[in-house]
């Protein structure tokens, strides 16, 4: 006859409660699954009947709302300043270009690390350049112009410009700012190191 051990009782009776409570995670698992199904379907279902219904008529009007028209690239002021401004560019060779991108001219170096990135595109990525000189063959900038107008002696305006400048030397622009007197043909064969083809100068006297 065997002997009854009250270890074996122990150890079936510990292994049949790990088998039921192994079945009753398996059976929440299996329901949670097709609960979860379940949900999926009625939210397709709800989708699909969301957009079959038709859209109340505010979010129609957002939807078709486009509250733009058509602007000047140029204000008055600087469209006579381009006319001035072209006719010099054609007589030295040169091409003019408007209201350029600032970020179109320069971008972020090394000096900055991918973390800085946007913080100094940041700085530049919304300021133009109200005229460039080009060369005609490939549009190479050789001069940066900016009109000052009257918005250019705001304070912060004057910081924009000191800025914007800063970076054009650093790069190796030239950049000149103009006020729209002046004899511009000068100023800008001035800044551009070449000789002026304008025969201001007084007649000499010959006798």
């Amino acid at each position: 006859m065997i002997a009854y051990n009250p270890n074996y009782a122990r150890y079936f009776g510990l292994l049949f409660l790990l088998m039921v409570v192994f079945v009753i995670i398996l059976i929440i698992v299996y329901d949670n699954k097709r609960t979860k199904k379940k949900r999926e379907e009625i939210q397709r279902k709800i989708m699909m009947l969301d957009n079959n219904s038709p859209k109340p008529l505010s979010i129609q009007n957002d939807e078709e709302k486009l509250p733009y028209r058509k602007k000047y690239l140029l204000t008055k002021n600087e469209c006579w300043f381009y006319k001035n401004l072209k006719e010099i560019a054609d007589k030295y060779g040169y091409a003019v270009l408007a209201k350029i991108r600032f970020a179109d001219l320069v971008e972020v170096n090394g000096e900055a690390g991918k973390s800085e990135y946007m913080k100094y595109f940041g700085k530049i990525k919304a300021k133009h350049i109200d005229f460039i000189l080009c060369k005609k063959e490939n549009l190479y900038p050789e001069l940066l112009i900016e009109l000052n107008d009257n918005s250019h002696k705001k304070e912060d305006r004057i910081k924009r410009d000191e800025f914007v400048k800063k970076i054009a030397d650093k790069v190796g622009y030239k950049m000149i700012f103009v006020n729209g007197t002046g004899d511009l043909e000068d100023i800008v064969t001035k800044a551009l190191e070449i000789k002026s083809e304008n025969n201001n100068d007084p007649p000499t006297d010959v006798n």
